[in-house]
């Protein structure tokens, strides 16, 4: 739509729902120079050996092509977080009552998942800060991590 009204020239950037292998392959040539906020996980081989998310992310992946056969995508790693992030809590709460698992996911700090550090509170509910978040392109048929 962009390139239709005359405005590829502007630099795009796109929110983390569109880091999907699909989505651009489905836009194709106009992917070119599109930027996307994304977690860390689709470019964990891009990220120095000193970030302590890499490890974790390269185990998540190697783990989801060996069973699946192919490429996993950052909703994999999502999922992976919060299925173990609502096991954490339950065992904290000793309890399923939906207040008493808000409460004890509450007290949760420096939980390293797949998709960063995770630390909740009352006014923080998503868990991550800005320094979990990365700016990707895609280039050569993969995310990789843009210089920015």
């Amino acid at each position: 739509q962009m390139q239709l009204l005359g405005m590829q020239n502007l630099h795009r950037v796109h929110s983390y729902g569109f880091v999907s292998q699909r989505y651009m392959k489905l836009a194709g040539a106009s992917a070119k120079g599109l930027l996307l906020i994304s977690v860390k996980f689709p470019v964990g081989e891009d990220l120095p050996d000193s970030d302590k998310a890499k490890k974790q992310i390269l185990s998540l992946k190697a783990k989801y092509r060996k069973k699946y056969g192919r490429e996993p995508n950052q909703f994999v790693a999502q999922t992976y977080d919060a299925v173990h992030l609502a096991r954490l809590a339950i065992e904290k709460a000793k309890s399923t009552d939906p207040a008493k698992v808000r409460d004890a996911l509450r007290t949760i700090r420096n939980h390293e998942g797949a998709s960063g550090t995770f630390n909740f509170s009352k006014s923080r509910h998503s868990g991550l800060a800005k320094s979990d978040l990365v700016l990707v392109k895609w280039e050569d048929g993969r995310f990789k991590l843009a210089d920015y």
